[in-house]
């Protein structure tokens, strides 16, 4: 196994061990969302998901969402957000599914993440756009 691979598996213990921890493991997460590299910012996510009974757990994912500049632990929280089906996550969600600028998966992933949030399946093909005409019909 190469340095790369030992590093991610390193990675993956320490999230799960942090995740096993629970409220103790919050100030790490926060940490992380700190980090300079965008994968450990993701690797976040999964602990944050994993304390999603602390409300700054959840705003952490939101805040993500709103203003990571890198695709990975956007996509990361977007679809821990959809995993929680947290309500409080739709007006993010709906900015990146709205936002013509952003990245197609991304939108595809919030669209997703929205239908397991609202209990709606959008169909394929047109996930975004459904998503978008639900938002218009039911959000602000």
């Amino acid at each position: 196994m190469d340095g790369a691979g030992r590093a991610y598996d390193r990675r993956v213990l320490a999230s799960w061990g942090l995740s096993i921890r629970a409220p103790a493991a919050m100030p790490f997460a926060l940490e992380m969302l700190r980090d300079r590299n965008p994968e450990i910012r993701a690797d976040a996510t999964s602990v944050l998901e994993r304390l999603a009974d602390d409300p700054a757990a959840l705003e952490a994912l939101i805040a993500l969402v709103e203003s990571d500049p890198d695709l990975e632990p956007v996509d990361a929280a977007v679809e821990a957000l959809g995993r929680l089906r947290a309500q409080a996550a739709i007006p993010a969600l709906a900015k990146v599914i709205r936002d013509e600028r952003a990245d197609g998966d991304t939108q595809f992933a919030a669209a997703v993440a929205l239908g397991r949030i609202v209990g709606k399946r959008f169909p394929p093909g047109r996930t975004v756009e459904e998503a978008r005409a639900w938002l218009d019909r039911n959000a602000n």
